[in-house]
């Protein structure tokens, strides 16, 4: 099933959530990521986000523009989760490769401002309708 999570809805699929008082708290695991709060602000600004795989939200190559605001940060990363963003600031300068990808699952900490892609948004909406179909289809 497509499904896009971005900052808070990313964090709750991943597995894990700890806070700053030091519990832990499960989360949905569509990603097997944990994430932790910090008193501190962790990332701020705007973003360029090129995609670099095909996604549910747009093929290879598409540009979205959005920005990171958060107090949070992935502290268990699994290498097998594939990065389908390159993403830069505004000043163009490279960042981490973000946009992270399980089958039909697409999180990051960006929020995307879709009314720089509009296309986008119909590209979602065009997957979950193939994915209908699809599961129409099976006996």
């Amino acid at each position: 099933m497509p499904i896009y999570g971005e900052c808070g809805g990313f964090m709750y699929l991943c597995a894990e959530l700890g806070d700053q008082q030091g519990q832990r708290f499960p989360m949905t695991g569509c990603f097997p990521f944990a994430t932790q709060m910090f008193p501190r602000l962790r990332a701020l600004g705007y973003r360029e986000i090129r995609l670099t795989g095909d996604t549910v939200i747009g093929a290879s190559g598409q540009i979205i523009r959005g920005h990171e605001f958060h107090y949070s940060e992935l502290t268990h990363l699994s290498p097998q989760v594939k990065t389908v963003y390159r993403t830069t600031d505004r000043r163009g300068m490279d960042k981490a490769p973000e946009g992270y990808q399980v089958n039909r699952t697409l999180g990051s900490y960006n929020h995307l401002h879709f009314g720089s892609q509009p296309q986008a948004a119909e590209y979602f909406v065009q997957t979950c309708l193939q994915y209908r179909r699809e599961r129409n289809q099976k006996p």
